[in-house]
């Protein structure tokens, strides 16, 4: 039996347990057809159709999820989530929002202090601050592309996690999300896409789960 054979036979018996058909050989690209052929089924909501979707989403995954009506209540709205919290420590991305709302500049005129994005201080930071890149409603994640000036140790290595969503990068699902990537780097892919779902969960093998182990223990979402 050939790689492709043997792949169609799995999925085949998969797709039957499930009561679903076969449409057409897996070889060659078929599996990307059929993905898009799922996408294209699906209907396309607008931006604002989605933010309730993915309120709900996020909720039921532990995060902590507000609306705001105006991007320049942003940094009054983290300035609250850090009182609330007790938190005095922070690191941020060097993202555009960000830099134009001055969220670093108010944070440290309210006595914050910032710390670098290198992995030796943000251990000691206790939330990081980033944008979003996209917001997959039917699940409730984030998903963020890093680079040197977003690094996802920010949204990994401190106890907390603020990410700032634009409400018009919301996407309905994972395939819209890759037909957008695709659209988007037709050349080259971004080296490192970051979903998050949540906070950090682990569960060892007696399925015991542990929150805030592997990473933030707890997920602030603003959504503008």
């Amino acid at each position: 039996m050939t790689q492709a054979s043997s792949k169609h036979s799995i999925l085949a018996k998969i797709r039957a347990g499930l009561g679903k058909k076969l449409d057409k050989d897996l070889s060659g690209n078929s599996h990307t057809e059929l993905v898009y052929k799922d996408y294209t089924h699906k209907k396309k909501q607008e931006a604002e159709d989605l933010v309730p979707i993915f309120i709900e989403e996020a909720l039921k995954v532990s995060a902590k999820v507000k609306t705001i009506g105006d991007k320049k209540e942003i940094p009054k709205s983290i300035e609250d989530i850090f009182k609330e919290n007790g938190y005095r420590r922070f690191a941020i991305w060097n993202s555009q929002t960000l830099e134009s709302l001055m969220v670093k500049e108010f944070l440290l005129e309210k006595g914050f202090r910032a710390v670098s994005n290198n992995k030796e201080e943000l251990i000691e930071a206790d939330v990081g601050i980033t944008e979003v890149d996209f917001a997959i409603a039917d699940t409730g994640t984030l998903v963020l592309l890093t680079d040197s000036t977003k690094p996802r140790s920010v949204s990994l290595i401190p106890h907390s996690h603020i990410a700032v969503v634009e409400s018009r990068k919301m996407v309905a699902n994972v395939f819209e999300l890759f037909t957008l990537l695709s659209d988007l780097f037709s050349s080259s892919k971004p080296s490192c896409l970051t979903f998050i779902t949540g906070p950090s969960r682990t569960a060892d093998i007696e399925l015991t789960l542990t929150i805030g182990a592997h990473g933030p223990k707890n997920l602030f979402v603003l959504i503008y």
